[in-house]
């Protein structure tokens, strides 16, 4: 069997050693611009490694889980799952770039031992990623979202962007993450705040 020589990103301290994620990879500026900024942001150097799979199965295999068939990646504590689905055009490049970024903002909040609400660790993770999900218009319910969210909710992924998307439109990213960082959890986020800026 041929070993291959892991490949270090150095500047994003990112490691894999399968060749098909350098192909993925290489020529995506945004995945590298905003890896960077990740890592600025969080203020977060440690390596992380990324592990591809061409299948579902081979990644619940792996990582010894039972998932959802939607679930296309996973961030453990210092390496990105995920399936190298539909990779071989500019858009799948571009896709499997923002889900490595989403899984990599669980990995980095999970390190730092940040603790969130299900609803705000993945409304961090799809805003930061940029990841195009529908967005959610109708926010006369969402006052109760904070309580109830979770991932079995209709609409979880929409509705937990659309209230980070609002927060993040008030507070401002950086001022959020900084805060996070400074407590290790959310509490400064107050359902008050949350109901404010819904109003």
């Amino acid at each position: 069997m041929y070993h291959m020589t892991p490949v270090t990103v150095s500047d994003i301290n990112l490691s894999y050693v399968d060749q098909d994620i350098d192909n993925i990879l290489s020529g995506n500026s945004w995945f590298f611009e905003k890896v960077a900024f990740l890592r600025g942001i969080f203020n977060y150097r440690d390596e992380i490694h990324l592990q591809g799979y061409n299948h579902q199965c081979d990644m619940a295999r792996s990582l010894q889980l039972t998932l959802p068939n939607w679930v296309v990646g996973v961030g453990t504590q210092d390496t990105i799952h995920f399936i190298k689905q539909e990779s071989g055009t500019d858009e799948g490049r571009l896709f499997v770039g923002k889900l490595i970024v989403h899984e990599m903002v669980h990995c980095i909040l999970h390190r730092l031992e940040i603790s969130l609400p299900c609803w705000l660790n993945e409304g961090l993770a799809v805003y930061i990623s940029e990841q195009s999900i529908s967005s959610c218009n109708d926010l006369t319910n969402a006052s109760t979202w904070l309580n109830e969210l979770n991932y079995n909710s209709d609409g979880f992924y929409i509705k937990a962007a659309a209230l980070t998307r609002l927060l993040v439109n008030k507070y401002g990213l950086a001022y959020i993450i900084e805060r996070l960082g400074k407590e290790g959890n959310s509490s400064f986020i107050t359902e008050h705040d949350v109901w404010g800026i819904i109003r």
